[in-house]
């Protein structure tokens, strides 16, 4: 639960870091997204130009928490990177935020998933051990303990006696050869 609070916590900040960078920035001409990028909007808003964000925005907080998630899904974000930068001119700043949320958010992804898997295998773990575990220590030879006595593995004394009936040796773990 800690590293999904730590990963929306980090989505956040990004968001509203990508929205103070980016927010209102970045326009296409027409009404589809098919037209050329407008790289000054404040011009452009003057001159009354058909103008329409990228679908993948910066200019609303729910916009910017779903752009910043693509990115680090990894779902064509160099796409949205090319489509910012082209706005600044490919300053290497600018890009280096698309770069820093894909990395690092790829990696609180992948810490949140491993800590997901750790922590269902201590939990199988434990569940098997608490299946393992006799109620009480009268209960531990209660049907083995009358068979093969206190003291003895039953693994052991069942295949001994199979080998004794017939006749068989065999070799154990150590080397000896016991019958």
């Amino acid at each position: 639960m800690y590293f999904g609070v730590l990963l929306f916590l980090f989505i956040y900040i990004k968001a509203l870091l990508g929205m103070e960078l980016f927010a209102n920035r970045c326009r296409f001409e027409g009404i589809n997204a098919d037209g050329g990028l407008v790289t000054d909007v404040q011009k452009a808003f003057a001159d009354e130009v058909t103008m329409n964000p990228p679908r993948n925005n910066f200019d609303d907080i729910s916009s910017a928490l779903t752009t910043v998630f693509i990115i680090i899904l990894g779902e064509d974000w160099p796409a949205i990177m090319y489509n910012y930068s082209r706005v600044y001119g490919g300053a290497l700043g600018y890009v280096g935020y698309f770069i820093v949320v894909f990395s690092l958010g790829n990696l609180m992804l992948l810490s949140l998933f491993t800590a997901i898997l750790l922590q269902n295998f201590e939990k199988k773990e434990g569940e098997e051990e608490e299946e393992e575990q006799p109620d009480s220590p009268s209960d531990q030879f209660s049907i083995l303990g009358s068979l093969y006595g206190p003291g003895k593995k039953p693994c052991c004394s069942v295949f001994k006696s199979i080998a004794m009936k017939f006749k068989l040796s065999y070799i154990s773990a150590f080397g000896t050869v016991g019958a």
